[in-house]
């Protein structure tokens, strides 16, 4: 997708996944003949929110390098904290001053990318990646825009109210700031 600057009257155009083969994963982890711990189905919700968001992605122009989100509240419940120190391996957290400290300013990459929280995942721009820096007016998608979308294609599905409460009971808890709970 090429830059282009801010115009609130052409939004870039997305559609988003609602069918049986992109809620499979939230299928599969809530089943009630299934006995998957939380962290599963924590990772679960995170893949179904990238098929969910397959043709946004394609769509942005974040790419590696690009981190100007990453000096944002990073807003994490506790099940994921838990994924988190469950998973981070051998990073360390970093001073890296406004920025997150999970992220790897070298590289210009989130340090734990495979285990990034869902307010991170649900983060895009489309247009000039400059108006991050700035912090002007831009085409963004956030967890503002993908909550309501998930909501909707769970109200579509047969087993949507079934779904949306097993994923509330795994997304309970008070919302921390990422920063606070990794420093250096």
């Amino acid at each position: 997708m090429n830059y282009k600057d801010y115009d609130e009257s052409k939004p870039p155009y997305m559609e988003f996944a609602n069918d049986d083969a992109s809620i499979y994963p939230i299928l599969e982890a809530f089943a009630p003949n299934k006995d998957h711990d939380a962290l599963y189905k924590l990772n679960a919700i995170y893949r179904w929110s990238e098929n969910l968001m397959a043709n946004a992605s394609s769509q942005a122009v974040c790419k590696s390098g690009c981190f100007h989100c990453c000096a944002q509240k990073v807003a994490v419940k506790p099940v994921e904290l838990d994924n988190i120190r469950t998973n981070i391996g051998g990073f360390q957290a970093r001073d890296n001053g406004r920025f997150c400290p999970l992220l790897d300013i070298e590289k210009g990459a989130c340090g734990i990318y495979e285990v990034r929280p869902l307010v991170c995942r649900a983060m895009l721009t489309f247009d000039n990646p400059k108006y991050c820096e700035s912090g002007e007016r831009h085409w963004i998608f956030d967890f503002k825009q993908l909550n309501p979308v998930m909501n909707q294609v769970l109200v579509d599905h047969e087993l949507g109210e079934y779904l949306a409460h097993n994923i509330e009971q795994i997304m309970l808890g008070e919302e921390v700031d990422l920063r606070d709970e990794f420093q250096p």
